[in-house]
């Protein structure tokens, strides 16, 4: 999506004739996005637990920079893991495998030796299994799409079914 563009439509549909620069209300957009994100209530729970087993955590996500990085800071989720890989520093993006591939390589482990948990069919599944990783998806919404040869979860604590201690 094109914010910008879609910024100036507003403007132009609510008639809003005084209105700040496009780019000044895009990067408010970007800053303040990230302070209405909810994590699932057992998110701090479960990664912790993950990381008392012994295992590395990262997260791979889509977007811009700024409002992926400060989604990670804002939301508390920073200080759970080890390596956060954002497309908008990478200028690669899901389902690219390349980026999990990445991901893997910064965290020094090989793609056969991950598990990465997404609720997204191809920008998730599909990546993580192109790059060679082990996939779970999470149907934490109750979506009717159900990925073939690949489990599903319902709750982020299922995670930790898959995950023997180290």
């Amino acid at each position: 999506m094109n914010y910008i563009d879609f910024f100036l439509s507003l403007f132009q549909d609510w008639g809003w004739e005084e209105a700040p620069p496009v780019g000044d209300i895009y990067r408010e957009f970007q800053f303040r996005f990230p302070e209405y994100v909810t994590l699932f209530p057992e998110s701090v729970q479960v990664l912790t637990e993950i990381k008392q087993r012994g295992y590395l955590v990262g997260v791979i996500t889509n977007g811009l920079s700024l409002m992926q990085n400060r989604k990670l800071d804002v939301s508390g989720l920073r200080p759970l893991l080890d390596i956060a890989v954002v497309s908008g520093d990478e200028m690669v993006h899901k389902p690219d495998a390349e980026i999990f591939r990445r991901a893997a390589a910064r965290l020094g482990v090989a793609c056969r030796n991950c598990i990465y948990v997404g609720d997204h069919p191809i920008n998730d599944i599909q990546g993580a299994l192109g790059a060679g990783m082990r996939a779970i998806y999470i149907n934490a919404y109750g979506n009717d799409i159900h990925p073939e040869n690949v489990p599903e979860i319902g709750n982020l604590n299922e995670i930790l079914d898959f995950l023997p201690n180290l």
